[in-house]
């Protein structure tokens, strides 16, 4: 799905909204979630730069699968908007594959980046890219006279 083709209120909430929550899963089956500093393309693909030894990092590393969250917190309770996704995630691993994924998501790390060594060998810190499967976003509908919160996916 093409950023393009989300609902306006879903495109001006990652426009604006720079912060991304990523659950990952151990090695031994315990989730972990962590809010991280993420860019969305314009297919949706999300990239952000974090530490190799971090936890979530060393669960990608065994399990590609994860779930991303985007979510207003600004809003006035109970009218926050959020965006929910579930996606395959890869370190990328060549400076190729890096440059290009800055220009995509319009990420700038430096000033040029073919002679930057980040991301890469001894450099602490990855850059990662998750692709989306599945995308859903919040909603309300009635159950049994109650309004209740619920989830609206996207479809391709």
């Amino acid at each position: 799905m093409k950023r393009t083709e989300l609902p306006t209120q879903l495109q001006a909430l990652l426009r604006h909204i720079p912060y991304v929550t990523i659950a990952t899963v151990s090695s031994g089956g315990l989730p972990w979630s962590t809010p991280m500093v993420g860019h969305f393309d314009s297919k949706m693909n999300l990239y952000w730069v974090t530490t190799k030894i971090s936890q979530h990092s060393r669960n990608i590393a065994g399990n590609s699968h994860i779930f991303v969250t985007v979510f207003d917190t600004s809003a006035p309770l109970g009218t926050g908007l959020g965006v929910y996704l579930q996606m395959q995630a890869q370190e990328l691993q060549s400076s190729a594959a890096i440059i290009q994924a800055c220009k995509l998501s319009g990420m700038n790390f430096t000033e040029n980046l073919q002679d930057h060594p980040d991301f890469l060998g001894d450099c602490p810190r990855r850059m990662y890219r998750a692709i989306p499967e599945r995308i859903w976003y919040n909603g309300n509908a009635d159950y049994d006279g109650h309004t209740v919160d619920v989830r609206l996916e996207l479809t391709k």
